[in-house]
């Protein structure tokens, strides 16, 4: 240590100035290196981040563009949805007030009455066996053996046209005739309707 004290003091104030400059500047350019890779590892960490958060925002931007169709989509289907129950409510009330899709026993008895008119209007002597059966829809099945006189066909046309002028759901399954003295006839007529 005396070696370099006695090197201080033998330097002039020139040389001395110089000396404590050079290592003011040595010291100056450690911290500074030493702080420039801090820093730039620094810099480069944010610059990733910065990165990573650019890509965060596109995608979430993506998702914000399908989130705002889906939105879209979701309103045009509830909308949607909203009529066709409106739809199915009318169809139903249609559907409960029919006097021709609902048979109700009442307007059952209503039919077998009109059918038994309308048979002793155009002279034809029948009997008549009715059977409910019940699946999909409730069917009621009436089977009809009469006779008519020869000349009196048109009065049975007649009895036909009338019931098939009947307001409720029919259908005439099966007709057979036989030629005795008058002419005999089967029929089976279906009337049906919703439950």
């Amino acid at each position: 240590m005396n070696r370099f004290e006695e090197y201080l003091n033998g330097l002039d104030k020139k040389n001395l100035i110089m000396l404590y400059l050079s290592i003011i500047i040595a010291v100056g350019v450690i911290y500074y290196n030493y702080n420039y890779s801090v820093l730039q590892d620094k810099i480069e960490q944010n610059n990733d981040e910065i990165h990573k958060l650019l890509q965060k925002s596109k995608k979430s931007h993506g998702l914000n563009k399908k989130l705002l169709t889906l939105k879209k989509e979701y309103k045009n289907l509830q909308k949607k949805h909203e009529s066709l129950t409106e739809d199915l409510r009318y169809l139903n009330l249609l559907i409960n007030t029919s006097p021709i899709l609902k048979l109700t026993d009442k307007k059952i008895l209503n039919i077998l009455r009109d059918i038994l008119q309308s048979a002793i209007d155009n002279n034809i002597v029948a009997s008549y066996e009715m059977k409910f059966v019940s699946g999909d829809y409730n069917n009621y099945i009436v089977d009809i053996n009469g006779s008519f006189d020869v000349n009196g066909f048109m009065k049975f046309y007649k009895f036909i046209k009338s019931l098939e002028n009947m307001s409720a759901i029919k259908e005439i399954k099966m007709i057979n005739f036989q030629k005795k003295d008058n002419i005999e006839f089967t029929m089976q007529i279906y009337f049906w309707g919703l439950k």
